[in-house]
């Protein structure tokens, strides 16, 4: 379950009480209107169903520049949920603005990026000129590219260019950084041509 509190325009709560209705919102509660023009709104929603609420939430509320929806994990709450909505939340999908901000994270261009990149070519570097197959293994567990990767899966499902961007931007350079990095080391270090791992 999740408390969504809904900071908008006062006149909006017989809108969001006809979306809380059809979409089974378990709990809505509307403050008294502020000084300021704004109404604080709570609801109570069950996960299957946070992603379809919040979608039809930013939908009416994407014109008032003052409005805005926070969302919080709910530890308890008292008289406990039946099993079946216990059930249906444990196999609830994930909220789309949840897995955008962890991948987003990973797509950063940032000094861990770079450190990552850094290992991992070195790590591959001396499997490949020691011929081993696990230090080359190894390497591969690192994979600081994968996040980068998987951003760009994402800002392409969403149709996001900025993600898409900011993604494809960090992987060329930690592809640049690795073959540079082996490059320098391959100039600098004698090694068998023949080698199998090659």
């Amino acid at each position: 379950m999740k408390y969504v509190e809904l900071i908008s325009n006062t006149g909006n709560v017989d809108t969001v009480a006809a979306i809380a209705e059809q979409h089974e919102v378990i709990d809505l509660r509307a403050s008294a209107p502020g000084e300021d023009g704004l109404q604080a709104i709570r609801l109570l929603v069950a996960d299957d169903k946070l992603q379809s609420v919040l979608d039809a939430l930013q939908s009416i509320l994407g014109s008032q520049p003052n409005a805005r929806i926070v969302v919080l994990p709910v530890e308890i709450t008292l008289p406990k949920a039946s099993e079946e909505q216990q059930e249906d939340e444990d196999s609830a999908v994930a909220v789309r603005e949840t897995l955008y901000r962890g991948v987003e994270k990973n797509a950063r261009l940032d000094l861990n990026f770079m450190v990552l990149v850094f290992l991992s070519t070195v790590v591959a570097t001396i499997g490949l000129i020691e011929n081993n197959v696990a230090v080359v293994i190894g390497a591969m567990v690192i994979a600081p590219l994968l996040g980068p990767n998987l951003a760009f899966g994402l800002g392409t499902a969403l149709g996001d260019l900025a993600l898409m961007r900011k993604s494809a931007l960090t992987t060329v350079v930690g592809i640049g950084v690795a073959v540079v990095l082996s490059v320098a080391v391959g100039l600098l270090w004698p090694m068998e041509i023949y080698s199998p791992e090659i």
